[in-house]
């Protein structure tokens, strides 16, 4: 009873890590198909369609661009807000050609290390656990 408690605790942790990456592989995914550089002012900050009761909501930075004769205007949704856009400031941005909306401005748009830490300790916590699993069966013959 106490081996199989480990089994089942390591494989929650190694579901929880596989979890915690999946949107980490999306951004990288993302960052991935833009690649056509081009220079964007950023305009304003715009808050995200959340609740109006929503204490402190992250607000996303809006960029202006001119691409193949046409001015867009970009807001980035993915990621994490953490203040580092200034607004009047230019910055280099990456648009996917096929879908000028999506952009990546690497200066703000990082991977989210902080899952990926997690993930980490999950697949490192799930190692422990397996091996006592594996420990307590050798034990008990």
């Amino acid at each position: 009873p106490g081996n199989t408690m480990f089994l089942g605790m390591a494989v929650m942790l190694l579901f929880f890590g596989v979890l915690m990456l999946i949107p980490v592989i999306a951004v990288r995914r993302h960052q991935k198909k833009c690649r056509v550089k081009v220079y964007g002012k950023c305009i304003s900050l715009v808050p995200p369609d959340w609740p109006d009761d929503m204490p402190n909501p992250p607000y996303y930075p809006a960029y202006e661009v001119l691409y193949n004769g046409e001015v867009l205007k970009l807001v980035r949704t993915l990621g994490k807000d953490d203040g580092k856009v200034e607004i009047g400031k230019e910055y280099e941005l990456y648009i996917d050609p096929e879908n000028p909306q999506n952009f990546v401005n690497h200066e703000d748009n990082d991977i989210q290390w902080d899952r990926v830490y997690y993930s980490v300790g999950c697949f490192t916590g799930s190692i422990v656990l397996f091996g006592m699993y594996v420990i307590t069966i050798f034990l008990t013959i």
